[in-house]
C-alpha cells in the first residue's frame, strides 16, 4: 500500500466513523434528548449533527480527491483540517448540550472556520491539478 493509498484510506475510515456517530446522535437527539433539551438546545443539538453528517461525506470526497490527485498536498491537507473542524465544531456543541462543558467556546467558531478552509483547500488542490 502506498502512502497516498493509506491516506485515503485513513479518510475515508475517518468519514465512516463520522457517519455513523452522527447517525447515532441523530438518534439519541430524537429520542433521548428532545426531552431533556429545550427547542434552542435540540436545535444546536440538531446542528452539530447535521455538520458532523455531511462533513463525514466530506471526507469521502477528499478520499477520492487523494486518489485522483496523488501530488496534491491541498488535498491531505483539507482532509486533516475538515476532520479537525468538525470534531472542534460538532463536538463542542454536543459536549455542551450534554452538559460536560459550561458552553460550546471558541472551539464553535474555530471548528467552523477550519470547515469552512478546508472546502477551498480542496477546491485549490482541484484548480492545482488543472493547472499541472
Amino acid at each position: 500500500m502506498t502512502a497516498a493509498s493509506r491516506i485515503e484510506v485513513a479518510f475515508a475510515c475517518a468519514g465512516a466513523v463520522l457517519l455513523a456517530a452522527a447517525t447515532a446522535l441523530g438518534a439519541i437527539g430524537s429520542h433521548v434528548m428532545a426531552a431533556r433539551l429545550d427547542p434552542a438546545g435540540l436545535a444546536s443539538w440538531q446542528t452539530a449533527v447535521s455538520f458532523q453528517f455531511w462533513h463525514g461525506l466530506g471526507l469521502f470526497a477528499v478520499a477520492w480527491s487523494v486518489n485522483r490527485l496523488p501530488r496534491s498536498r491541498f488535498a491531505p491537507l483539507a482532509g486533516g483540517l475538515m476532520l479537525g473542524g468538525v470534531l472542534l465544531f460538532s463536538g463542542s456543541i454536543l459536549l455542551a448540550r450534554l452538559g460536560l462543558t459550561a458552553q460550546a467556546g471558541p472551539a464553535a467558531p474555530i471548528g467552523g472556520s477550519g470547515l469552512i478552509l478546508s472546502w477551498l483547500l480542496l477546491a485549490a488542490a482541484w484548480v492545482g491539478a488543472r493547472r499541472g
